[in-house]
């Protein structure tokens, strides 16, 4: 005998309705509703970031970092050329001070070297000229003397004492090396712009009679 199926009747556990406590995806009683306020917001599409809107171009991002290795470098020759330059400094400062020492032990031909390796500092250069004149002087070198005084003459001096100092002594020399019209012309200019240094109107008178 073949029986009937069943039916589900409204008290099956199947068929009874879920309690609205049991919905997770229910509001609740006391749930908020973004809808309400984000309105439309929510229902806006999502941004296709898969095409090229959306990708990071890093060559942009980069752009600015492509000369840092070159400008590093830059600053890196600036400071080493400085330290190298300070180290020239300090180096032709003592070579002078050793040229002293050198000259009043009279060795001269060791003060000589030294102060040639001097000259290579432009602030040393006009004091190292004048020193090898005289040591020129005193080996009795009057014509190597000359142009000492002539590369010291043409030098920034420390100061105007010393300048007048260098024309004085070039003069002179020019005047003992038999080139009186040289000699006559340096001293004019010295009595131009100092008329009592020294005995330089006098010079200027013995030579004019010449």
């Amino acid at each position: 005998m073949k029986q009937k199926p069943r039916t589900s009747d409204a008290t099956s556990p199947a068929a009874q309705p879920v309690p609205a406590s049991a919905d997770p995806f229910r509001l609740g009683p006391i749930a908020i509703d973004l809808h309400d306020i984000l309105g439309d917001t929510l229902d806006a599409p999502v941004p296709d970031m898969s095409g090229e809107a959306g990708e990071v171009d890093l060559s942009d991002a980069l752009a600015g970092l492509g000369d840092a290795p070159e400008d590093q470098g830059s600053t890196f020759k600036a400071f080493h050329d400085e330290v190298g330059r300070d180290s020239r400094v300090a180096d032709a400062s003592r070579r002078y001070k050793i040229a002293l020492v050198y000259r009043a032990m009279n060795m001269l031909p060791d003060a000589v070297r030294e102060l040639q390796a001097a000259m290579c500092v432009p602030r040393l250069r006009f004091d190292a000229a004048v020193l090898l004149a005289r040591i020129a002087l005193e080996q009795g070198r009057t014509p190597l003397a000359i142009e000492w005084f002539e590369r010291a003459a043409e030098t920034p001096a420390s100061s105007a004492a010393a300048a007048r100092a260098v024309l004085y002594d070039l003069a002179d020399a020019l005047e003992r090396q038999g080139e009186a019209a040289r000699a006559f012309a340096i001293f004019r200019e010295l009595e131009h712009d100092a008329p009592r240094y020294r005995d330089v109107a006098a010079r200027v008178g013995r030579l004019a009679a010449r």
